[in-house]
């Protein structure tokens, strides 16, 4: 079963073309559970709903980065496509989530 799993996040990984800078750093379990740290802070930040995943997804993206790997993926060579590219596929893959947090933080 696992082998299939694999399988199939690798095909995945392959279609979307995701750097692998961070496929390797990113466990997604951790990093769900930071995000949930920064919605009070980034929804005061944001002016839509777009906008509030965006920043929740980038500012977690950092941190985690930062925190676990002592890497500034700003400043440590890591080009702004990749980092795009990997918010963009966290922002599809947390959706729902993201929609509940900014919905319940909202009402």
């Amino acid at each position: 079963m696992k082998e299939i799993i694999r399988h199939i996040l690798k095909e995945e990984t392959e279609n979307k073309k995701l750097p692998a800078f961070f496929i390797r750093r990113i466990d997604q379990h951790k990093f769900e559970k930071m995000m949930r740290k920064g919605i009070q802070y980034i929804y005061h930040d944001s002016n839509s709903l777009e906008e509030f995943k965006y920043k929740l997804v980038e500012a977690t993206l950092e941190n985690y980065i930062y925190y676990k790997y002592n890497i500034d993926i700003n400043l440590d060579g890591i080009s702004e496509e990749d980092k795009n590219t990997y918010i963009k596929y966290l922002m599809e893959v947390y959706d729902s989530l993201l929609i509940m947090y900014y919905r319940k933080y909202k009402s």
